[in-house]
């Protein structure tokens, strides 16, 4: 179960990517609909497992 700590920490790093995405013109929604997208066809992270390298 996730501390309240982690959850402002968490909500605090959304707000930031908002703000980026604003600066370029872009929707924060469309940003998590993208996301979304990619998740659906290429998976997520919710194991921590991450690919380092391809040869």
């Amino acid at each position: 179960m996730p501390n309240k700590s982690s959850e402002l920490v968490f909500a605090d790093l959304a707000e930031v990517l908002d703000g980026m995405a604003h600066q370029q013109g872009i929707l924060f929604e469309e940003v998590l609909r993208v996301k979304g997208e990619k998740r659906q066809d290429r998976g997520g992270f919710e194991k921590g497992i991450v690919l380092e390298r391809v040869e």
